[in-house]
């Protein structure tokens, strides 16, 4: 009798007994709508459904493709961990200590296994640091050919002898890094070594 006269008086406020608040498949959340559709809209956005009873769709915009991924069928929060434990600076000077020349080299160093070296390493680090990503060549620490480290040295740094330039990379070891100029360059680039002079510039 109580419940017959509690429906009676929803039923007079305007009230619509029986159906759900969201259409939610699972119907484990039910209640009872008011007059007032505010409260109906409020309810769904707790369960993540829109009033209608639709889930919100994913706007596919710029911002979401600016926004971080996760690395490959992770989760999002295991991808920050990983990256918080591994960076991409220390992950980048790991690499740069196998002395891999290219890409083809780092997918054979993969296929075996990593087994000598670092298996934690993640096997595409493109994807796993696609924020910080420059390039396979930056990645790697690949040293540039000789002329494009030639034209750096004589236009950019204005080094006119090999003791100057020594003495740049011993000083400078970060930006020597950045720049991807080997600390002897006549051992890198011996393939293509003329002189001092020809490196420098300096041929009177």
């Amino acid at each position: 009798m109580i419940i017959f006269l509690l429906l009676l008086i929803l039923r007079a406020a305007g009230g619509f007994v029986g159906r759900p608040f969201c259409k939610h498949p699972s119907n484990l959340v039910v209640g009872l709508p008011t007059k007032n559709n505010n409260n109906r809209v409020r309810f769904c956005a707790v369960l993540g459904t829109n009033h209608s009873g639709s889930y919100p769709q994913d706007d596919n915009n710029e911002e979401d493709s600016l926004l971080p991924k996760a690395y490959r069928n992770r989760s999002m929060s295991w991808t920050h961990r990983y990256r918080s434990v591994l960076p991409y600076k220390t992950a980048r000077q790991w690499v740069m200590e196998l002395g891999l020349r290219n890409k083809e080299e780092w997918d054979e160093y993969v296929q075996d296994g990593k087994i000598f070296h670092r298996s934690y390493l993640p096997n595409h680090p493109d994807e796993m640091y696609a924020e910080e990503w420059v390039s396979w060549d930056e990645f790697l620490g690949i040293m540039r050919p000789y002329n494009e480290t030639r034209s750096i040295v004589q236009n950019v740094l204005n080094i006119l002898t090999m003791e100057e330039y020594v003495r740049f990379i011993n000083m400078n070891p970060k930006r020597a890094e950045g720049l991807r100029i080997p600390a002897k360059p006549w051992i890198v680039y011996r393939d293509d070594w003329i002189g001092d002079e020809d490196f420098f510039g300096t041929w009177k």
